[in-house]
């Protein structure tokens, strides 16, 4: 450990084992069962840190990707009232296109199809059958549940937190996480959101594999934000996926660098800015906005395993060895660039972890100001890089794009 805190990880249950949603209250399986471990742990955590060393009244809950879009849950949910005290959400939110299973997708039922189950069976007889498969199956199985437009509009998990189909009093999510922010718990404490300059570059692999996917956009209806629930074949979806393209290839041949880059706003950084558009129309205190952007030939672990070429920027995941030391990362020196930058990460979180607020003389030569709520403001983030400086957001106008699409029927 580098600095004197102590740290807590927390496992909870994931894919059908985690959040299976049934909507008989009868079998008591709402859905959300992981969140609901997430809350039972920083229950115990509250209960029992103390005599770890730790302080129960001074508890940050930090997440990465999924973990971030949990954190953001938690901080909506009443079930998690007075948990955790400060809060960092790294690459991902709550309104993230991945992050809420779309409402009426009967995936329950589409699980037994693929089972060998053709017609549609009772609740009851699906817990029966599920309770004794096979637990490998099952998770095999999963994965074929979501259909070739879906995977296409990039909603990749064909499982996870849903809005659940009745309010019991251990309910974890009673409607749009739009709906509960404006008086969500989680206003009333500090927080650190962002996410990396390329996130989008995670999916290079796949693309590599299915270059059609870019080649053959069309257009782009598919890619029109999903919860808007349009037909494809509406005046309103055909004039968001000219939109879109417009946006990202204009009237040039699609990129794969173009599409990616698409792709790293629609799955992540829109859904990261919403929650800090929700913060700054709501929260009653401070939210730092950070964007990381520093490049290494040996920290970035997805880059080194899969990416191929000199395309610059930082892509989702490879933050994380700069906070936590993971086996594919050398030893450094104190001479190194990566040194420096582990440095900064580990002070900015821990120091914002005791104190709610980031800023550290040793480390930071720039003073990081909350985000500020006013008509026009200009949207500041620190941005980590080789060098550390406050810039306007540079991702700001084409986000402002996706939110255009949302702004009338799902504004924040």
């Amino acid at each position: 450990m580098e600095k004197d805190i102590v740290l807590v990880l927390i496992a909870y249950r994931l894919n059908i084992f985690g959040f299976l949603s049934l909507k008989d209250p009868v079998f008591g399986i709402p859905g959300n069962a992981g969140l609901r471990d997430q809350i039972m742990a920083l229950k115990w955590i509250k209960n029992n840190i103390a005599a770890f060393g730790g302080n129960p009244h001074n508890v940050t809950a930090l997440g990465h990707s999924a973990g971030a879009a949990s954190i953001n849950f938690l901080l909506l949910s009443d079930q998690a009232v007075g948990l955790f005290h400060k809060a960092i959400l790294m690459s991902g939110s709550a309104y993230c296109c991945w992050a809420l299973q779309p409402p009426g997708n009967e995936w329950t039922n589409r699980l037994m199809y693929h089972m060998g189950y053709k017609k549609q069976l009772e609740e009851c007889t699906i817990l029966e059958l599920l309770e004794h498969a096979d637990p490998y199956d099952l998770v095999s199985k999963l994965s074929r549940n979501l259909e070739t437009n879906e995977l296409r509009n990039k909603l990749f998990l064909p499982v996870g937190p849903v809005i659940e189909p009745y309010t019991g009093i251990h309910c974890v999510i009673p409607k749009d996480p739009r709906l509960m922010a404006p008086n969500a718990w989680g206003n009333h404490i500090p927080v650190i959101v962002g996410g990396n300059s390329f996130e989008g570059l995670i999916m290079y692999p796949a693309l590599k594999k299915n270059s059609s996917e870019f080649e053959q956009l069309g257009d782009c209806t598919h890619l029109v934000p999903a919860e808007l629930e349009l037909d494809p074949n509406s005046n309103e979806c055909k004039r968001f996926g000219r939109l879109i393209r417009n946006t990202y290839f204009g009237k040039s041949t699609p990129s794969l660098v173009c599409f990616l880059n698409l792709l790293s706003h629609k799955m992540f950084w829109h859904g990261i800015a919403r929650f800090y558009f929700s913060r700054m129309k709501y929260a009653h205190q401070p939210t730092y906005f950070y964007r990381f952007d520093f490049e290494s030939l040996t920290y970035d672990n997805h880059r080194i395993l899969h990416f191929e070429g000199d395309i610059r920027g930082v892509s989702h995941c490879d933050i994380l060895p700069y906070i936590f030391y993971n086996a594919m990362v050398e030893d450094i020196t104190p001479d190194r660039p990566e040194f420096k930058m582990v440095r900064i990460m580990i002070s900015m979180s821990t120091q914002f972890a005791a104190t709610g607020n980031p800023n550290n003389q040793e480390w930071f030569p720039l003073h990081w100001k909350p985000g500020v709520n006013k008509p026009n403001a200009r949207i500041i983030c620190l941005n980590l890089s080789n060098q550390l400086s406050l810039i306007d957001f540079p991702e700001n106008s084409c986000i402002q794009v996706w939110e255009s699409m949302l702004s009338a029927k799902k504004p924040i």
